[in-house]
Formats: C-alpha cells, sequence, structure tokens
C-alpha cells in the first residue's frame, strides 16, 4: 500500500516549482565485518549482500543544495565465516533513518553527505544479538547522477559509503572492550520526482 501510495506520488502533475522532491530507490548493501577474532583459526561475521530499497523526501533550497530524510531498508542474512568455512546464520535486515544533504559538483553529478541511526533488525535473538541490538550513529558521503527523464522527474544512479562503530551488550559480556568500525557500500538506481 505504501509503495502505492509513493508511486502515485511520482506520477501525480506538479503542484509547486521543484521545491520538494520525492526519491525511490532500489539497489544493493555490502558490509565489512561486524565481528572478527582469531583463536586457532580466523573467524569472522558480518551481513550478506543485501537487496537494499530508498525512499528520500526533500527540500530543495534556493541554492541549489538540498536537504531530506531518508530511510533505506537492507534484507541479507547473518553469514559466518570460520577459516573458510561460510555457514548462514538467519536474516539480518538493517533500517536506517537519517538526514541527507545534497549539492551540485559538476554537470550532471552531485555530492552527498548523511548522518542516521542504523537499527539492525536479525530474525532471532540469538549469537551476537542474543542480548540486544545496536542502533548506531552512522556517517555516510557519496556521488548521485541525475539524467532527466521529463522536466519533473529524474533517473538517479547513486553510490554511498557509511560508516559506524559496532558493539552490543553480549560482546560487552564476552570481554570484547572495544567496537568494530564497520564499512558498508551502496549502489542504488532510483527515480526522483520534483514539486
Amino acid at each position: 500500500m505504501r509503495i502505492l501510495a509513493l508511486a502515485t506520488l511520482l506520477l501525480l502533475p506538479p503542484t509547486l516549482p521543484a521545491q520538494t522532491f520525492v526519491r525511490i530507490g532500489v539497489g544493493a548493501t555490502l558490509s565489512s565485518t561486524l565481528v572478527g577474532e582469531v583463536i586457532q583459526a580466523p573467524i569472522s561475521q558480518r551481513q550478506s549482500f543485501a537487496p537494499t530499497g530508498q525512499v528520500i523526501l526533500g527540500w530543495a533550497l534556493p541554492s541549489g543544495y538540498r536537504v531530506g530524510a531518508e530511510l533505506r531498508y537492507a534484507h541479507g542474512t547473518l553469514d559466518v565465516d570460520d577459516n573458510g568455512t561460510s555457514d548462514d546464520l538467519g536474516r539480518l535486515a538493517t533500517l536506517l533513518v537519517g538526514i541527507m544533504a545534497d549539492g551540485p559538483l559538476r554537470g550532471q553529478f552531485r555530492w552527498e553527505a548523511a548522518v542516521g541511526m542504523l537499527r539492525y533488525r536479525p530474525a532471532e535473538a540469538t549469537g551476537i544479538f542474543r542480548d540486544g541490538t545496536p542502533a548506531p550513529l552512522t556517517l555516510g558521503a557519496g556521488i548521485s547522477w541525475h539524467r532527466p527523464l521529463t522536466p519533473t522527474i529524474d533517473l538517479v544512479i547513486a553510490g554511498r559509503y557509511d560508516f559506524h562503530s559496532f558493539t552490543t551488550d553480549r560482546l560487552t559480556r564476552e570481554g570484547y572492550s572495544s567496537s568494530q568500525g564497520v564499512h558498508r557500500g551502496a549502489l542504488l538506481l532510483a527515480v526522483e520526482r520534483g514539486f
């Protein structure tokens, strides 16, 4: 139902002179290791390749810069690699709620910057998520390319990098004294509609 409402917004005739925009995109997210250690052999856990959906509702400023609220959902699995042997520990989704800004870079390219909270959503409260799930602060930056399809609709290809620190209550109880830096990269194909 929400997707239908957003699709309807994209198809409505413009009512304002391109002050507001909506972006709806799909793509994929790759993540670095969430937890890694070496006991007798290397062991690591990470979110798998994750199909991703994105919605941004934003506002254009007279200066050419824009700000917006962003929602991004990535759905993968929690994979463990134990000395070259991989295993799937069940579904692991992430939900990012944040604020983004962008501005002109060169030609049809724009820079992007974002800050938000990333909520980990495992299928079950087990393993590293047994005692709760983290919601770390996330910082991101990227580049987007815009190609006008009509006077009010653009095709957008966006690449985004973000970073956050990762730890859980379970890891702290197990003696992990510091958090792990997690790097994530996303590539998205989107349609953006100005109003």
